[in-house]
């Protein structure tokens, strides 16, 4: 069970990180910030599971896996906002939930979505494991180009 101290902690982290990567609409230097914060084995766990023209959003097992994901993001959309509102805690895991858009880089199409995401931290602070759910229909709607 994490102290109340070490909660605080983490959802100052969380909402430091996702008030950086709105702001500088993922910027690398917010991409170096989120990988600062997980640990080495730190996993993650989208939605869309590595599906047709989102292959980036793959299961990550390791920090490096997780640079991958946000690389193959960051190339393949670019941020129009990152607005996460709540911020929910139960033991070591916190929920966020909040409103995200994305506008496809090669097919222009946005995307808004409402997104939840689910962190679980180790007692260093390190995380330990991210899930995210969102719209995976207008996801792939967006990334894939007309015909």
């Amino acid at each position: 069970m994490t102290n109340p101290s070490s909660l605080q902690r983490n959802i100052a982290a969380l909402r430091e990180a996702n008030q950086r990567w709105n702001d500088t609409k993922a910027s690398p230097e917010a991409v170096e910030h989120w990988l600062a914060l997980f640990h080495p084995h730190g996993t993650l766990t989208s939605a869309a599971a590595g599906a047709r023209n989102s292959e980036f959003t793959a299961p990550r097992a390791t920090r490096e896996g997780v640079r991958e994901y946000l690389k193959g993001l960051t190339g393949s959309w670019a941020m129009n906002y990152h607005r996460i509102e709540d911020y929910i805690s139960e033991g070591d895991r916190i929920v966020c939930s909040g409103e995200v858009s994305w506008t496809h880089r090669s097919t222009g199409k946005r995307v808004t979505t409402r997104k939840i995401d689910i962190w679980q931290f180790d007692e260093s602070g390190k995380i330990i494991s991210f899930e995210e759910f969102y719209d995976t229909a207008a996801l792939a709607a967006a990334a894939t180009p007309d015909e």
